[in-house]
């Protein structure tokens, strides 16, 4: 398990904080314009985290894509997310479902909407080691 008041740290150097919020939820997600953050519609309050590399077959709905998916590859392509960090870029998901790519949008079925009533704000960092 993992405690969401310190950071996950992820291979290269990569550190992932999570911490559900409340107020303010809205105006913060809409003043955000850094990909490497981003609020999330959680759900239920016993939604499970979990972060992972790609795997073969990956699918996500991108934000506004109401309809349908991209394969993550293709995704990841359109991001411009380099070839070599790929196979090792994390994928954030919750109740088994990709929720995030770090460095986009979210999935279109986590968007937060007015009717969110449980947020899940993360923010992926490099720490100046890695």
């Amino acid at each position: 398990s993992w405690d969401a008041q310190s950071p996950l740290l992820l291979p290269g150097g990569w550190q992932l904080l999570a911490c559900r919020v409340q107020e303010a939820a809205m105006q913060l997600a809409r003043a955000n314009t850094d990909p490497y953050q981003v609020f999330l519609e959680a759900g239920e309050l016993e939604t499970w985290l979990e972060v992972r590399p790609r795997r073969t077959g990956d699918r996500f709905q991108p934000l506004g894509m109401e309809d349908g998916s991209l394969k993550v590859s293709d995704y990841m392509i359109n991001q411009k997310i380099p070839r070599r960090a790929r196979a090792r870029w994390p994928m954030v998901c919750l109740q088994g479902q990709i929720a995030w790519i770090p460095g986009g949008a979210p999935a279109h079925t986590r968007r937060l909407q007015p009717s969110s009533r449980c947020v899940l704000w993360l923010r992926l960092t490099r720490s100046q080691l890695g």
